[in-house]
C-alpha cells in the first residue's frame, strides 16, 4: 500500500512564498498502518555489511603508509599485520560483533602493527596485531588501566573473551 504526501514545489525567487504543492509517493515505515505509534527502528544488522566494507577499505589503505607516516618515525604497516587484521575483521563480521552494540574501530600502530578497539558500556578492550601477526588482547578498567593482557593463538578465543569482558 502506497501513501501520498503533499510536498512544496521549488520556492520562487521572489520574497512571496510559493504555495503550489505536488504529491509524491513514499514507502510505508510502519508494520501496522492502524497503529502508527510504533516507531520505525532500522535493523542494525543491515549496517553490518557497510561497516565491514568500510573497515576492509581502511585496513587495505594501511599498506600505503610509508616510513615516518606520522612524522614521528613510525614504521610502515607490515603485510602480516594487514593479512591478520583482514582475517580478524572477517571473524568479527561472521560472529556478528560489527552489529552487536560494541563499538569497533581499527587503527595503524607506529610499530607497523594494527590495533582494533572494542568499546561499549561494559567493554573496553584493544586487540593488537604486531608486525609478525601475533595477537594480544588488552582489557582495561574504567580508569584506563590495563586490567588483563592475554595472548591469543586463535581468533576463536576472541569471541569468548569479547562476550565476557566487563569493567572491573
Amino acid at each position: 500500500m502506497k501513501q501520498y504526501i503533499a510536498a512544496p514545489k521549488f520556492q520562487s525567487v521572489v520574497k512571496e512564498p510559493d504555495f503550489s504543492y505536488q504529491t509524491c509517493r513514499f514507502p510505508l515505515m510502519f508494520d501496522n498502518i492502524d497503529n502508527i505509534t510504533n516507531s520505525f527502528i532500522p535493523d542494525s544488522s543491515k549496517f553490518q555489511g557497510i561497516k565491514y566494507f568500510n573497515f576492509v577499505e581502511k585496513i587495505s589503505e594501511f599498506s600505503k603508509l610509508h616510513s615516518n607516516w606520522d612524522s614521528y618515525n613510525a614504521d610502515p604497516i607490515s603485510q602480516n599485520a594487514i593479512t591478520i587484521a583482514l582475517e580478524t575483521l572477517d571473524f568479527l563480521n561472521n560472529q556478528g560483533f560489527l552489529s552487536s552494540g560494541i563499538s569497533v574501530n581499527v587503527f595503524p600502530m607506529r610499530d607497523g602493527g594494527i590495533q582494533f578497539e572494542f568499546d561499549s558500556a561494559v567493554i573496553c578492550a584493544e586487540l593488537e596485531i604486531n608486525v609478525n601477526g601475533k595477537l594480544i588482547l588488552f582489557q582495561f578498567d574504567d580508569e584506563g588501566n590495563i586490567k588483563k593482557e592475554k595472548k591469543l593463538f586463535k581468533l576463536s578465543g576472541l569471541s569468548a573473551l569479547l562476550g565476557k569482558l566487563e569493567y572491573a
